[in-house]
């Protein structure tokens, strides 16, 4: 919805125009005072006016709600009143075939129309029938027979992805209710909308990555990002869930009892079952990394099979200070390098993390993993090396795999990223 640039909550648009046949309706009427429910709405354009979810008013089911509006020359003012209309309870399929249309029920319901959008994973509107003129707004609103169907066409879900339709069954107001206005030309429509997921591919959902840590130079920082829970060597977490669930959270879509297994150099490693969702791979379970060897991740669950792989890249460039005064930030360059994405963690001598920009595992994976600071400039803030002494600075770059290498799972939703950690002593001056 953010990326579609809707936001929840009530709008409305309203057009004015001063007229005497459908043809002229086009002729617009500035500078009018228009009203709904005694809330202003703005003239966005010449006789084009709007409320917005700002603006304050909250749709109410079965509430009779007025328009009106004053003409600012003449003193005239003239009111629309309609009954605001249930959401349409109208079945849409969670999958479907792209490339096909979709023909949705709305026999018996009673809606005189429906307005419709589809988008696709990005925000794009693939599809819409809303008006975009006041005479296309005229000719939706003078039907008087009931919706029977919609027909979305088969151009609005094109491909092998996730897309959002989004419906809202129309009831258009009663010229009896209105005054004021010409109640041949005028009408208002009011409905509410519903959201649905359309799957147009496998709903299985893979968010993962793999990590390799080097031994640090100074014994000292080696222990203490053991102790960190970073042990040198290659880790892997993988998340999997089912996008099509109802839970209200990634915690609790996590899909337990799958086989996974990391197939490199001719072997497969399978992966421990952490419970909720969660598998990993420890470094004395997991092959030795090879650069710009490809991995893949094969995936088993109640008779699905996927499929992802990812390069592996090299570690990053990492240049950094011998000393630094305590208290003071900490810039840390990562820009021009060739990967992905990034997060950094700081270590203390004692093995305490204090800083880290990286992502949570458990539950939060699929999320987070989009959410790294990317290859940018890092600033710790002074306070996380307030006290002098010996740091760890670990930086971690890297890649995502195609998604188009991936089979069995929602290319849109999954992601495999393979990366390596630099890491460089840091010594903390009074």
């Amino acid at each position: 919805m953010e990326d579609a640039n809707l936001e929840p909550g009530l709008t409305a648009t309203v057009y004015v125009g001063d007229t005497r046949a459908r043809d002229e309706a086009q002729q617009s009427s500035s500078g009018a005072r228009v009203t709904v429910e005694g809330v202003r709405a703005a003239e966005e354009d010449a006789g084009v006016f709007s409320l917005l979810p700002e603006d304050g008013l909250s749709y109410q089911q079965g509430a009779q709600w007025t328009l009106k509006v004053r003409q600012p020359q003449e003193g005239d003012s003239g009111t629309v009143s309609i009954t605001l209309p249930d959401p349409a309870p109208v079945y849409v399929p969670e999958v479907h075939t792209p490339g096909a249309p979709m023909r949705l029920d709305f026999d018996g319901l009673g809606y005189d129309s429906v307005l419709a959008y589809v988008f696709d994973a990005s925000g794009e509107t693939t599809w819409t029938n809303q008006p975009e003129s006041i005479l296309e707004v005229f000719d939706l609103t003078v039907s008087n027979t009931a919706v029977q169907t919609l027909e979305i066409p088969a151009s609005a879900f094109p491909d092998a992805s996730i897309y959002a339709v989004a419906l809202a069954g129309m009831m258009h107001s009663d010229n009896r209710d209105f005054d004021g206005v010409n109640t041949l030309l005028s009408n208002m429509m009011a409905g509410r909308m519903q959201m649905y997921a359309v799957f147009t591919s496998p709903s299985l959902t893979v968010a993962g990555r793999i990590l390799d840590i080097p031994e640090p130079v100074d014994p000292v920082l080696g222990e203490a990002f053991e102790r960190a829970g970073m042990p040198s060597g290659t880790t892997a977490s993988f998340f999997l869930t089912d996008a099509r669930t109802d839970a209200h959270s990634l915690d609790e879509a996590g899909l337990e009892g799958a086989d996974l297994s990391l197939v490199a150099e001719g072997a497969s490693f399978e992966a421990v079952d952490e419970g909720d969702g969660l598998y990993t791979l420890l470094p004395d379970e997991s092959p030795s990394w090879d650069i710009g060897a490809t991995w893949g991740l094969d995936i088993s669950h109640d008779g699905l099979q996927a499929e992802l792989e990812v390069r592996l890249p090299e570690r990053p460039g990492l240049t950094l200070p011998e000393k630094h005064l305590a208290g003071q930030p900490l810039l840390i360059d990562i820009t021009d390098q060739d990967f992905d994405s990034a997060f950094v963690t700081i270590v203390n001598e004692w093995g305490h993390v204090v800083f880290s920009t990286e992502p949570e595992i458990q539950g939060a994976l699929g999320q987070s993993i989009d959410d790294t600071d990317g290859l940018d400039l890092i600033v710790v803030p002074g306070e996380a090396l307030e006290q002098p002494g010996l740091y760890g600075v670990g930086v971690a770059t890297s890649v995502e795999g195609a998604p188009a290498q991936f089979t069995g799972v929602n290319r849109e939703l999954s992601t495999l990223r393979a990366g390596r950690m630099a890491i460089s002593p840091l010594r903390v001056m009074r």
